[in-house]
């Protein structure tokens, strides 16, 4: 089993609303030597990466001010302070999927891993805390245009990355593909499972609509609906953890303000079916945990 050593997260200190760090790294996978942050390589896409590339942490900054360069900046000096030569499959988001107010200020964020580059010849491993996520499955029930569900869906999985992240993942956004189900999941070849978030990714997120009896999201008047999730691993495509409309812990409901707009009620709803996710602590989650 790898070994990690999760950084406390600190806050730089020199302006009190000053940026947040997290880091989560791979003892075993690491180098030792730090590195130049002028010299690294900085790739938003991962298959834009043309050499072989050992991912072997994941680092997560956010700031309640700055522009998106400015994380950039703090990202490259961290990850330079761990010895990376690269830093792939950046995203930045607002936190929680929320835009800054109309003042410009607002709570920004930026993830991505650091990696080592390897010989062509040789394997890179698995460093266990990857997580895909295909776009939202919908329902017949859902009735939305194309526009709305493509904006429904970058929010619904942007708020999802913040809570995966924030527990020491590091999450693929997957781009628009047949809809993935975990039936599907099931009936996978070897080699088209493994093409899921890359070789590299242990986990799947499936989150979906589904009809409710007690909660409402706003998208439908005459029909209730929920969001669901579960996390299936890769290798034994074992659901080890799911959430259906409620939090992990028996009581614990999504509060839905249903006079709101969607957009918000579904923030809402997001935050509450993920922020009872389990913590990566180098095991696999326990289902139901």
């Amino acid at each position: 089993m790898f070994k990690y050593i999760l950084l406390i997260t600190f806050a730089l200190l020199i302006i009190s609303c000053g940026p947040t760090i997290k880091i989560m790294k791979i003892d075993e996978l690491s180098p030792i030597v730090e590195t130049n942050p002028d010299s690294l390589t900085v790739l938003k896409k991962r298959d834009a990466v043309s050499r072989n590339y050992q991912p072997f942490a994941q680092l997560f900054v956010e700031t309640s001010q700055g522009s998106f360069d400015y994380l950039q900046q703090k990202i490259k000096m961290a990850a330079s302070k761990i010895g990376a030569e690269g830093l792939v499959g950046i995203h930045y988001s607002y936190y929680c999927g929320r835009k800054p107010s109309s003042t410009g200020y607002g709570p920004r964020r930026i993830s991505a891993l650091a990696v080592s580059f390897l010989s062509d010849n040789s394997i890179p491993k698995s460093p266990g805390f990857i997580v895909a996520i295909p776009p939202v499955i919908y329902p017949d029930t859902v009735d939305l245009t194309l526009k709305e569900a493509m904006t429904d869906d970058e929010n619904i999985r942007n708020t999802a990355e913040y809570y995966f992240v924030k527990n020491g993942y590091y999450v693929s956004l997957l781009e628009s593909q047949d809809t993935l189900t975990y039936d599907k999941i099931k009936q996978m070849d070897e080699k088209s499972l493994m093409k899921i978030g890359g070789i590299d990714a242990s986990f799947i997120c499936l989150i979906k609509y589904v009809k409710s009896d007690e909660f409402n999201i706003g998208i439908v008047s005459d029909t209730k609906v929920t969001l669901s999730s579960q996390i299936i691993r890769k290798d034994t495509r074992e659901i080890v953890w799911e959430n259906t409309g409620k939090g992990s812990v028996p009581g614990f409901g999504i509060v839905v303000n249903l006079f709101s707009h969607h957009e918000e009620a579904t923030y809402d709803a997001v935050e509450k079916l993920f922020e009872k996710i389990p913590v990566w602590d180098n095991q696999i989650p326990n289902k139901g945990r």
